[in-house]
């Protein structure tokens, strides 16, 4: 079969079946493959956990985890979505180890709610000041393009803006509103 879109030259890419029989022989693959997520858990588990496990060491820092969407006849196949996140968790727990109770103090989530680029992103920061830095580096970014547009924050803030404001020393009622 003839790939229409390449990779990069020199991108590894890692492969636990050459075939699908193995997978297609598998007792929970049909319930996974019609959406059922518990069944896609059990499958990827049983099938590629062992695997994952033992490759963990080559998902470096800029791994792109893809979890293609595959609407089936029966339902929405549950399997990509399944081990894209199983990839990623190795992540989460790793800024939870890292990281602890700080993560959640400066962005006002659980490591748990983070989507795969987020956590892959995440996990490059060697320490919580690294990535107070970036934050900080981020707004005055942000400040910047909105001044550039005759603009300024407004009073509502998202929870990057709230996590930004409690790593200033400030809060919402000191940062400035968007002008009339």
């Amino acid at each position: 079969m003839l790939r229409r879109l390449g990779f990069p030259a020199g991108t590894p890419v890692l492969a636990l079946f050459d075939r699908d029989t193995g997978i297609k022989v598998h007792p929970s693959y049909k319930a996974a493959k019609s959406g059922d997520a518990e069944a896609a858990l059990t499958l990827v588990s049983d099938l590629a956990g062992d695997w994952l496990f033992l490759n963990e060491g080559n998902f470096k820092s800029g791994t792109v985890f893809v979890a293609p969407h595959a609407k089936e006849a029966s339902g929405d196949n549950a399997i990509p979505q399944t081990l894209s996140t199983l990839c990623v968790r190795k992540d989460v727990r790793l800024i939870k180890e890292r990281f602890q109770d700080e993560f959640t103090e400066i962005f006002g989530i659980n490591p748990d709610a983070l989507t795969a680029n987020e956590a892959r992103y995440l996990v490059g920061f060697r320490s919580v000041d690294a990535i107070r830095d970036r934050l900080a580096a981020a707004k005055q970014e942000i400040d910047l393009r909105l001044r550039s547009k005759g603009l300024s924050r407004s009073g509502v803030f998202s929870a990057g803006l709230q996590a930004e404001g409690k790593l200033s020393g400030r809060d919402s009622s000191d940062t400035p509103s968007q002008s009339s």
